[in-house]
Order: C-alpha cells, then structure tokens, then sequence
C-alpha cells in the first residue's frame, strides 16, 4: 500500500521549498547609511549581498514630517553584487533619522 503519491510529494515541497527561498532573498539584502550627502543628511544604500543571483525587493520608506509618518511602497531590482542610493535622510533633533527604509519582501530574479 501507497502511503504517499507523487503530487502530495510535490505539494509538500512547494510549501517547504518556497518561503525558504524567499526568506534567504531578503536575508541577501543590506540598508546602511554609508556617508553625507551633498544636500545634507545621511546617503543611505541598498545592496544586494548576493554575487552570483539578481533580486527584486519591495520596500516600505517612511518619512516624518512633524511628527507625523507617511508611508509608500518601493519597488527596486538590483543584480547581482550591485549596491542602489535610496536617498538622504535628515535627523531631527534629538537624532532620528526623518526617512527610513525597510524591506518588506524580495524574490530572486
């Protein structure tokens, strides 16, 4: 007696396979600051630290105004070992930074 077919084998790789794949794609991704901008503000950098696979990321930036956040969606690729400017971010006074960045999800390419 068959205890297991073909398709539940696949079915269950498809579940272990997947998130696997697309957590390591998002654990290949680096944000630093990385110097001043000409404009003021800290230059901050995206990277793709894997060398040999492309990506492509989803991102949050989050800038405050006042003290009130807004928030939009990025959609960014980056080739393999290749580094992206997001933007300058100010700090306020008591030393935050007014723009951040955080990936929400990425997949290889």
């Amino acid at each position: 007696m068959r205890i297991f077919n073909l398709p539940m084998i696949l079915c269950l790789l498809c579940l272990v396979v997947t998130p696997t794949a697309l957590a390591d794609a998002v654990a290949d991704i680096s944000i630093a600051s990385r110097g001043a901008c000409a404009t003021g503000g800290t230059a901050f950098f995206i990277a793709n630290n894997n060398t040999t696979t492309g990506l492509s990321a989803t991102l949050t930036q989050t800038t405050v105004v006042s003290g009130s956040p807004s928030s939009t969606t990025i959609q960014i690729s980056l080739g393999p070992g290749q580094q992206k400017l997001l933007g300058c971010s100010p700090q306020d006074s008591a030393g935050n930074f007014q723009i951040t960045w955080k990936v929400q999800s990425a997949q290889y390419q």
